[in-house]
């Protein structure tokens, strides 16, 4: 019996940034189809790709010298691990508020489980009314099906997301008004570092009445989830 080949984490990384040469990336995809761990550790970097890429969406990286040779081979899934290493290295631990890479790796292989935890944080970074709709249903449906529970969920919005909790621009704006008014266990919050970016661009954002803004978005859910709230991202919505 062939032993299974062993593949190390920034291989892994290689794989998912679409760095790799096309056979070594079947290579990944077929060892995942047999190995439920592979698949794992496969989720488990992604997700952190996906938290970093939360924690850095307003930052800019400081502009190459000279242009990047393009990569060939499999086609990159997310391509931030070059400027994800340059954002570190350029401003620092500790710089702009965000916990560091190995703890959000931490934090993130710790859902790669089903967790029965009924405290849910839901993720949105993009401007998506019919999806955002989608969320605030779900909201709704899941806070029926576990009252009594102690069940809580906080909608976190980043970026994009933001534009769905501004007042007088969100089309979602008396929805959220009447869920929060009729449940104490929902909460909105919208992301400090992207309202100050707003604000640098000249813009005088004004937010939908109790939605909080006091941490940056990273902060607030890595902060959830050590805390044992389940992460989503509203893109990922589970059945109810």
């Amino acid at each position: 019996m062939n032993a299974r080949p062993i593949f190390s984490d920034d291989l892994l990384h290689a794989y998912l940034d679409g760095e790799l040469d096309a056979l070594t990336g079947q290579q990944i995809q077929d060892a995942m189809k047999e190995d439920a761990a592979l698949r794992g550790r496969v989720h488990a970097l992604l997700n952190t790709k996906e938290m970093m890429q939360l924690a850095f969406s307003s930052a800019k990286p400081p502009r190459a010298s000279k242009p990047l040779p393009a990569t060939r081979g499999v086609r990159p899934m997310y391509g931030l691990a070059a400027s994800l290493l340059v954002l570190t290295l350029c401003f620092g631990v500790g710089v702009l508020g965000y916990r560091t890479a190995p703890l959000l790796e931490q934090v993130l292989a710790s859902q790669t489980a089903p967790n029965p935890s009924t405290r849910l944080v839901l993720h949105v970074g993009e401007s998506d009314p019919e999806r955002f709709a989608a969320t605030l249903a779900y909201a709704e449906r899941y806070l029926s099906e576990q009252a009594g529970s102690g069940a809580m969920i906080e909608v976190v919005a980043n970026a994009g997301g933001l534009d769905l909790l501004l007042q007088g621009g969100s089309p979602h704006e008396a929805r959220i008004l009447e869920m929060m008014d009729r449940h104490e266990n929902l909460h909105f919050v919208a992301c400090m570092n992207t309202l100050r970016k707003l604000q640098r661009q000249g813009a005088t954002p004004v937010l939908i009445r109790d939605v909080q803004t006091d941490r940056t978005a990273v902060d607030y859910i890595v902060e959830r989830i050590l805390q044992g709230w389940t992460y989503v991202k509203v893109d990922q919505l589970p059945e109810v």
